[in-house]
């Protein structure tokens, strides 16, 4: 029986990330081909987890996907975060005069 499970699990996920890689390319043919990959990938792993939810977690986490959507925009956002240039800013700025030939 673990064995049908997993191959049924192998099935799904190579089914879901060829239709979904399928999609990507031509829906979105700008997208780098490492990231459809990745996130038929993702997606294919998303789809075999929750077909071994029972029905009424599936109602639930179907019910839920909205928090989802904000929980990966708030992965982004973090991640944008930690890569973003820090530039200090000096403890005191000093005024300069303009040189005698600018005024």
């Amino acid at each position: 029986m673990a064995t049908q499970l997993q191959n049924a699990d192998a099935d799904v996920r190579r089914l879901v990330a060829t239709e979904v890689g399928d999609a990507l390319a031509r829906h979105e043919p700008g997208l780098a081909k490492i990231a459809a990959a990745n996130t038929a990938q993702i997606v294919a792993a998303v789809a075999a987890a929750v077909i071994a939810l029972p029905a009424a977690q599936q109602k639930r986490l179907k019910s839920r996907t909205g928090d989802l959507t904000n929980m990966i925009a708030a992965w982004v956002r973090d991640d944008q975060a930690d890569h973003r240039i820090a530039i200090a800013a000096p403890p005191q700025v000093e005024p300069r005069k303009a040189p005698a030939s600018a005024r």
